[in-house]
């Protein structure tokens, strides 16, 4: 089979043990987007997009907490990154909504959580 040395995903991170509630949730997107794509965004211009979900129930412990954020006018920094070897190499790329969706679909970005978090921003656009 192939091996995945990279996927394209959306920008995501680990919930810390401080992180609660939904001000915790907001306040690690905002951390999360300054880190991995450089905008320093407000915690409450954070939007939750919905329930939370496991990307795969009874096999991995890991619960998805789907979020966006506007940063039409926001400067973007140099990321910073923290560091981990996850995030080694990393590359920045804008992309239309309905163009990411459709790799989703085909397969092309296997990444569970990216078509979930996009699909509810989509409905929420509309």
């Amino acid at each position: 089979g192939t091996g995945y040395l990279r996927v394209e995903e959306i920008v995501a991170g680990l919930l810390e043990p401080e992180d609660k509630g939904e001000e915790g949730l907001k306040k690690r997107a905002a951390a999360e987007v300054h880190e991995e794509a450089g905008y320093p965004v407000r915690p409450e211009d954070i939007q939750l997009l919905g329930g939370s979900f496991f990307l795969a129930p009874g096999i991995l412990s890991e619960k998805v907490f789907p979020a966006a954020v506007d940063v039409t006018d926001v400067s973007q920094e140099e990321p910073e990154g923290d560091g981990s070897p996850l995030e080694e190499g990393t590359q920045l790329h804008w992309r239309p909504l309905q163009e990411v969706l459709e790799a989703c679909r085909r397969g092309d970005i296997p990444d569970a959580k990216t078509e979930v978090a996009l699909t509810r921003l989509l409905a929420r656009l509309r």
